[in-house]
């Protein structure tokens, strides 16, 4: 933050005197915006990064840094979907937490839920090779009944 703009800032926060001077903390807000506009990029980037990234290590025997890698062009790749995605679940997000945030026991399966669904959706499974099937095998359905 400081190396960004953010000295004054954290000068005044690192202060324990009240600031007498408006024109000081102008500056420092001045100063301090860039600073978090770089930080949210930075961080944005990040989530981006690892929005499905456990879930390709867990499934996908990716390593980490690939599967941050494809999540994050996954996630460049469906910006539109993501974003209402991610708004969706922000709005969601606020509204369980009014009640005490008793409304997180629901929302929290859900978020995992609609997760999952994304990385089947964006991901999807490689299909194995049919296996040949038994001719007298009690599992293998009847073709003459379903074909007429």
């Amino acid at each position: 933050m400081i190396m960004v703009g953010g000295a004054t800032l954290v000068g005044i926060l690192m202060n324990n005197e009240p600031v007498a001077n408006p024109e000081l903390i102008v500056q420092a807000v001045a100063g301090a915006g860039m600073a978090i506009l770089l930080g949210f990029t930075l961080f944005s980037i990040l989530l981006m990064a690892m929005q499905f990234a456990p879930l390709l290590v867990f499934f996908n025997n990716a390593t980490p840094i690939a599967a941050m890698k494809l999540s994050l062009r996954a996630f460049v790749l469906n910006i539109g979907a993501m974003t209402v995605y991610s708004a969706i679940f922000m709005l969601l997000g606020l509204l369980a937490s009014i009640p005490k945030f008793l409304g997180w026991v629901v929302l929290l399966p859900l978020m995992f839920t609609s997760l999952y669904a994304c990385y089947c959706d964006i991901f999807p499974a490689i299909k194995e090779e049919d296996q040949p099937v038994a001719e007298k095998d009690i599992f293998t359905p009847d073709q003459d009944i379903f074909n007429p």
